[in-house]
């Protein structure tokens, strides 16, 4: 990449007094999160969401919103994205997904594509055309999905993938530009220590990393995000509850049968604002009183709720949508926050805004521990959505058929 010199010159020297130091925002493209101009791998299992996490991240850069709804992004700019494995319209999809999640423009969005069917990172004159394409668009951040599709080096050889890897620095240096590699773990990646030694192939992969990501998921189907740096504090490895990734995963899961992307863009509506109410009633709520018996709270809404009439609706409509239908569906449905914990899974209360919610998978009943309420699948709907009886009985009727 850089300018040609006789063999004869020696190479170019600068007082280390006289290197320019990086600005305060310069410390970061993503805050905590990525190093500016960083060069590294995100890695992970299949079906771990590093492809999702790319695209937020990507997304996040370009549109100077909060990465994983919480890393800022000091200096926004523009992202090369280049998918070997999913094809543009699918990428475009997910893209939309978040950019309509965060209310930004998507047509706006200054992420380019790199619209070739195959990119050889060992192949020279692949080499030319990427350095070219990114010379043209001086993009912040490039990002490179999955690895293992973009050469055909032998993976374990350190030679061979030390060439590549030296190539993408080059790329780093000279134009400033950070680079994320999305790569695979090995298969047994749960015996290793560090994660970094769980990636594929060459330890250089590894050892290259300016700033690392590492996603693998728990037993209850948890997603933790390990964070290192080279010249940075690593934070502990945390739990990540993406609610943009796992929150569209579960409607498309959840779903009987495809969505459009209107009907994706109206359940993500509704699962924020289902958590807003969630943060407003755990902050109006409090501790709630003790008493005999257990926890209490005032009855007046729950006496309200049930005195609404019900005609019009067949008894055994009724009793099929209290008793028949799983809650876990209704709730995944509703956007509620939830998580595994062994044979029970746990949810924000839509009444008092706790986490102490639970139910036990296949049943129709739950509890919250916090206000001692008990839900079936309509009383779950009032709640969340604050909504009438009818309304709520309208809302479960597809999911009872298709149940």
């Amino acid at each position: 990449m850089g300018s040609h010199v006789r063999e004869d010159e020696g190479f170019p020297t600068i007082r280390i007094g006289d290197v320019k130091p990086l600005e305060k925002t310069e410390s970061w493209l993503v805050e905590g999160l990525w190093s500016w101009r960083a060069l590294g791998v995100l890695g992970g299992s299949p079906k771990s969401n590093k492809t999702w996490t790319a695209v937020d991240i990507a997304l996040s850069v370009a549109s100077g919103t909060k990465a994983l709804e919480a890393y800022p992004v000091p200096k926004p700019g523009r992202v090369v994205f280049f998918a070997a494995e999913d094809p543009q319209a699918r990428l475009r999809e997910r893209f939309e997904a978040i950019a309509t999640r965060r209310g930004l423009a998507f047509k706006t969005l200054d992420v380019h594509l790199i619209d070739v069917p195959v990119l050889r990172l060992d192949d020279h004159h692949h080499q030319v055309r990427l350095v070219h394409t990114l010379q043209s668009l001086r993009p912040r951040l490039l990002v490179l999905d999955p690895l293992v599709r973009l050469h055909r080096a032998e993976e374990n050889s350190s030679t061979e993938i030390s060439g590549i890897l030296s190539f993408l620095r080059s790329i780093e240096r000279e134009l400033e530009t950070a680079i994320i590699i999305v790569h695979h773990t090995r298969k047994d990646a749960g015996s290793t220590t560090q994660p970094g030694q769980a990636l594929r192939g060459s330890s250089d992969l590894w050892a290259v990393g300016d700033s690392n990501l590492y996603l693998r998921r728990t037993r209850t189907d948890r997603l933790v995000l390990t964070i290192e740096h080279r010249s940075a504090p690593s934070p502990p490895a945390s739990v990540q509850e993406d609610v943009v990734t796992e929150g569209i995963l579960c409607e498309l899961r959840s779903s009987p049968s495809p969505l459009r992307l209107d009907q994706l863009r109206t359940r993500l509506r509704r699962q924020e604002a289902t958590r807003r109410r969630c943060a407003q009633k755990a902050g109006r709520a409090g501790p709630c009183p003790a008493k005999r018996g257990g926890l209490h709270r005032d009855p007046a809404p729950l006496r309200r709720r049930q005195e609404r009439p019900l005609s019009g609706i067949p008894p055994d409509l009724l009793h099929r949508l209290r008793n028949d239908l799983d809650l876990t569906k209704v709730i995944k449905r509703l956007g509620i926050p939830a998580k595994r914990l062994g044979q029970r899974l746990a949810f924000c209360c839509p009444e008092c805004g706790s986490d102490h919610a639970a139910m036990s998978p296949g049943y129709s009943l739950a509890h919250c521990f916090h206000c001692q309420r008990n839900f079936n699948p309509i009383d779950l709907v009032m709640a969340a959505y604050d909504c009438t009886f009818l309304e709520a009985v309208d809302f479960l009727k597809p999911l009872l058929f298709s149940h």
